[in-house]
């Protein structure tokens, strides 16, 4: 890609890379810009994947007062 002069990566309002196209290392190794920036935002999907999956186990072990209670909502159709 010769179009491109500089490439920034921003992740979650975070700038995360900022560098002249020439040293990006990854474009020494896959075929274009495209397969760059793909692997860039595959690898920001896991570790959201993670980040979810472990919030869904900190909220499972964390105890529930009033799980087993009935909704008072609910007492009209009693």
């Amino acid at each position: 890609e010769k179009w491109a002069t500089d490439i920034v990566y921003v992740e979650d309002g975070v700038l995360k890379r900022s560098e002249k196209m020439d040293h990006v290392k990854e474009l020494k190794v896959l075929p274009n810009l495209l397969a760059v920036v793909e692997s860039w935002l595959r690898d920001e999907t896991k570790l959201e994947e993670k980040k979810k999956i472990k919030e869904k186990a900190l909220i499972n072990s964390t105890p529930q007062p009033f799980k087993m209670m009935s909704s008072k909502h609910m007492a009209y159709f009693r």
